[in-house]
Formats: structure tokens, sequence, C-alpha cells
């Protein structure tokens, strides 16, 4: 069984029915074919999205977390390793500066 962890775009398209998710990953999700992971962390980035009218999700607090979970995605929380891993990582502010990137690059 494939797992995959998922970013904030990819769960935002997934949460919106966006077409630019990836059909065959949505084919897998559907199915359950694949196992699907969101990094606790990823969820405060799409509540400081929402909070700062950067994305149009209207799905708040517990509805957000429940709708995850309708979905069979998987929460995993910031563990004490990711952030031993993070601060290992280097920084190219040029591509991944964003210290969600980072945790969930880490993750």
């Amino acid at each position: 069984m494939n797992r995959y962890l998922l970013d904030t775009q990819a769960t935002v398209w997934l949460l919106t029915n966006n077409n630019e998710f990836p059909r065959n990953l949505r084919e897998e999700l559907t199915y359950a074919e694949a196992m699907f992971h969101v990094s606790n962390l990823t969820i405060v980035e799409i509540v400081h999205l929402q909070q700062c009218n950067k994305i149009d999700l209207p799905i708040y607090g517990k509805n957000l977390l429940a709708n995850i979970a309708r979905m069979n995605i998987y929460t995993v929380p910031l563990a004490d390793e990711t952030l031993v891993t993070m601060s290992s990582l280097p920084i190219n502010r040029k591509i991944h500066s964003d210290p969600f990137d980072l945790a969930t690059i880490a993750t």
C-alpha cells in the first residue's frame, strides 16, 4: 500500500474538490488503495491562511478536522524527531524558507 504525506496545497485541493489534485491519487484515496496523511502543522497553516484571507476554504475548526477525517486522511503529530530534522535542513530562501514547508519536508 502506498503512503502519502500531503502538503498544504494538496490538502486544500482535496477539501475543495479542485481538479488540480492528480486524478490517480484521488482514485487511490477514493478506493482506499493508499494511506494519506497530513501533518497537524499543515492544519495550522490552513487555519492561518484562512484567517489572512489567502485561501477561500469555508470549512473551519471542528468541521475542517471532521472533513479531513471523513476523507480517511490521517493526522500526523509534529514529533520531536521532526523538529530535530528541521534544524538540520539547509534553508534555501528561494525554495524552502517557509517553516511549514520545512516541517513537511522533515516529516
